[in-house]
């Protein structure tokens, strides 16, 4: 009966979600994904389907299926919903970029007739001629680029992130039955989203961007080679989106400090190092392009359009804030952060149907569970809280296909949802399925 009202629950929160986020485009794409949840939703009524995600199989076949579902949304958004075409002038910035660094160059030295060649956030120069944007996303782009089809990285990446979710819901869980049901949950959730179809479609950076934070907890909270690909993963995020990367290596750098004395210099040191790296090769970037090293080609390009001197940057003051995106800039206010910051929360909510931020609410008042905050989660909802008031110093709102600087809250928020969900599963194993080697 409890399984009922929680499904229930979850067909009445799809129907305001569906009301309320129908004007946000692809609107096909959101009533799709809406009916599968609804179906979803009568599924678990059953009372052995929750059952199946927490054996060994199930989660299994849960994450291969988030993983393709990813896989297959960010393909048919992309030629299905944008037709292989960017729509917005940072995605043609990042598609240049990559194509140059998959010709073995950081920038074209010599292009005839350049000046012939005018096109925003573009690097236009005598000797130089490169996008204008951080280099990060497009090094993770080349080679797709490389092998002529630069769109097939975002969903891949996409399946990635929804088997990395999984990964992250179940660490730090004893209970075999519940771990399994946390990562099967996660990666589903992932998996299925309309947000990450649209964005694993789009030639902006923000999936790849949630699987390296994925990676860099994970990193943080396992041995070996997890080490090293967390660390790694860092430096990429910070390379290619600095603020984001700040915000994880804080978070991390918080959590060795707060945690065991064993190890703690180590793993401050690694950090310390894949943050170090990738701002040392932007200094080098921005001085190459635009021959000051805290000068980003952006915010030269900004410069030169806008004619407002320090336009485009972190902060408060009466010149912060770019006339290009609002007439009534310059001038940013903190009352103007926090009603930018709300104006991308409800964004949020719209892409996300307000699904998960309800039933992360309702669902363990009414299956009367407490879900354990793991390590992980917690690291993951302290990167979602540091994002959200680092981007309140930025005075442009940033959506496109989405919240788009909020799109790494879509990790605490799944794994979160997936830890109220999962004790109704584990509860239900010893009645209705064998554990099956888990």
């Amino acid at each position: 009966m409890r399984q009922r009202a929680v499904a229930g629950v979850c067909a009445l929160v799809l129907l305001a979600g569906v009301a309320a986020g129908w004007r946000t485009p692809p609107a096909a794409l959101w009533l799709a994904w809406a009916v599968a949840l609804a179906l979803a939703a009568a599924l678990v009524s059953r009372p052995g389907a929750l059952a199946a995600l927490a054996t060994a199989r199930g989660r299994r076949v849960a994450v291969a299926l988030a993983a393709l579902a990813a896989f297959a949304g960010g393909l048919w958004s992309h030629f299905a919903v944008l037709h292989d075409l960017p729509r917005y002038d940072d995605e043609t910035a990042y598609l240049l970029q990559a194509r140059i660094f998959a010709h073995g160059r950081a920038w074209l030295a010599e292009v005839p007739f350049a000046s012939m060649l005018p096109h925003p956030l573009v690097v236009n120069r005598p000797d130089r001629f490169a996008g204008a944007m951080l280099p990060g996303w497009p090094l993770v782009l080349a080679p797709g680029a490389a092998l002529g089809g630069p769109w097939i990285v975002s969903p891949l990446l996409a399946a990635l992130a929804a088997w990395l979710a999984g990964e992250a819901a179940a660490d730090g869980v004893d209970d075999p039955a519940e771990a399994n049901a946390r990562a099967a949950l996660a990666a589903l959730i992932v998996g299925t989203s309309p947000w990450v179809a649209l964005q694993a479609g789009s030639g902006f950076g923000h999936v790849a961007c949630l699987a390296l934070t994925l990676a860099a907890v994970l990193g943080a909270r396992r041995p070996g080679p997890w080490r090293a690909a967390g660390a790694a993963s860092l430096a990429l995020l910070t390379l290619a989106r600095p603020l984001d990367g700040l915000v994880v290596g804080a978070c991390l750098g918080a959590a060795a400090l707060l945690g065991a004395p064993r190890g703690r210099l180590a793993a401050l040191a690694r950090y310390a190092l894949a943050l170090a790296l990738p701002l040392g090769l932007l200094l080098l970037w921005n001085r190459a392009l635009t021959g000051d090293p805290l000068r980003f080609p952006a915010d030269a390009w900004f410069d030169a359009i806008d004619r407002v001197p320090g336009c485009h940057r972190m902060g408060f003051g009466p010149r912060v804030g770019c006339p290009l995106h609002a007439r009534d800039l310059p001038g940013f206010t903190p009352l103007d952060g926090l009603r930018v910051t709300g104006q991308r929360l409800g964004q949020l909510a719209r892409d996300l149907l307000g699904w998960s931020l309800a039933l992360a609410w309702l669902v363990p008042a009414l299956a009367r569970s407490t879900p354990r905050a793991t390590p992980a989660l917690r690291l993951l909802g302290a990167i979602g809280a540091l994002t959200v008031a680092a981007y309140a110093g930025f005075y442009y709102h940033g959506i496109a296909y989405g919240s788009r600087f909020f799109f790494v809250l879509l990790g605490p928020l799944a794994v979160g949802l997936a830890a109220s969900l999962a004790p109704l599963a584990a509860r239900y194993v010893g009645r209705r399925a064998p554990l099956d080697g888990a």
